[in-house]
């Protein structure tokens, strides 16, 4: 549990991702190539500089195939996870250690930092990974109602928001395929709603994953104990049926309400030079 006098953590923005960051894209791309097929589209579509990459969350293995369909410099950053203070807990220890992720409280108390950090990094041109749909889910060619905070971001950054689909981590069986298809930037139109948004950036999400087939669980039973290791299916201990429909009807959640102006952030660690590892 998050203590309440927990720490706003520091965010290293150095532009130029130290050797620790490096190594973990190699990581991933040894582990995502090795084990899976991964395929990569349009990755031409990316923008030079700040860029909020929004992608659905099909398994726990998502954020390594994120890290590993993109070049280590822009620097990535990902959204997630729940909890601020970072100490807490092994897993979060070694999230710390990578210097990556912009966690947050999921009662919004903290609303006014993770927008500042945010915007800190795009204004650094950075690229930061948000799983806007909030949690797993079953359905390869399902997109769940995402969450208002994208538009939020983008609104408040002026940053474009780039569609991310994922196909094919379902189950992470030996040598199946995995896809990685890149859409359009899409940004804020003059006068569009935050609603409105959300839902042409969800539309996008449907249209790039709607030719992917289901496929079912693999033969060997470390594919099957590899695929739920981790999952979290929240209201159900095991992992829920396939669905039959593929995510529509769009269905738009609350949005959060346009903040007020911020002051410019000081809680954001300045970059490093200089330091044994790069960062």
């Amino acid at each position: 549990m998050t203590r309440p006098d927990a720490p706003e953590p520091a965010l290293d923005l150095n532009p130029h991702p130290s050797r620790r960051i490096r190594l973990l894209h190699a990581l991933c791309r040894a582990f995502v190539g090795a084990y899976l097929r991964p395929r990569y589209e349009g990755r031409d579509r990316l923008p030079a500089g700040g860029a909020i990459l929004t992608f659905n969350h099909l398994s726990w293995t998502d954020p390594f195939v994120v890290f590993a369909s993109l070049p280590a410099e822009p620097r990535l950053y990902l959204f997630g996870p729940k909890e601020a203070d970072m100490s807490v807990g092994l897993r979060n220890r070694l999230i710390a250690a990578t210097r990556v992720a912009l966690p947050f409280r999921p009662d919004r108390r903290d609303l006014v930092g993770i927008v500042r950090r945010v915007e800190a990094v795009m204004a650094a041109g950075g690229r930061l990974a948000i799983a806007a749909e909030g949690r797993i889910h079953v359905g390869e060619r399902r997109v769940e109602p995402l969450s208002g905070g994208i538009a939020l971001f983008a609104r408040r950054s002026g940053a474009p928001v780039v569609p991310m689909a994922i196909n094919g981590t379902s189950y992470i069986a030996f040598r199946r395929p995995v896809r990685v298809r890149f859409g359009a930037p899409l940004t804020i139109a003059p006068g569009e709603t935050d609603a409105d948004f959300v839902a042409r950036v969800r539309a996008a999400l449907l249209g790039l994953v709607a030719d992917w087939p289901e496929t079912g669980a693999p033969r060997w039973p470390l594919g099957r104990v590899l695929s739920d290791l981790f999952n979290d299916w929240s209201d159900s201990p095991v992992r829920p049926a396939s669905p039959d429909d593929d995510g529509l009807p769009v269905v738009i959640p609350s949005i959060t309400p346009v903040l007020p102006a911020l002051q410019p952030a000081t809680t954001v660690a300045p970059a490093r030079k200089g330091s044994p590892d790069g960062s």
